[in-house]
């Protein structure tokens, strides 16, 4: 694949993200945000915690 095909494709696909940013409502995008971020902070803890866990029952 040439450097234009790739440049082409790169450009559609950001015009297409772009274009459906500016169309859904701030409220939304910040929610979204929020919400990832709370999932990943739960899946995070939750990992830690099951990795305690597992090395408590090991020492055991």
């Amino acid at each position: 694949m040439d450097s234009s095909a790739i440049a082409t494709k790169a450009g559609t696909v950001t015009g297409v993200l772009l274009s459906i940013l500016v169309n859904l409502p701030r409220e939304s995008i910040l929610q979204t945000i929020i919400l990832a971020a709370i999932g990943g902070i739960t899946s995070f803890v939750a990992t830690r915690l099951l990795s305690k866990l597992t090395e408590w029952s090991k020492r055991k």
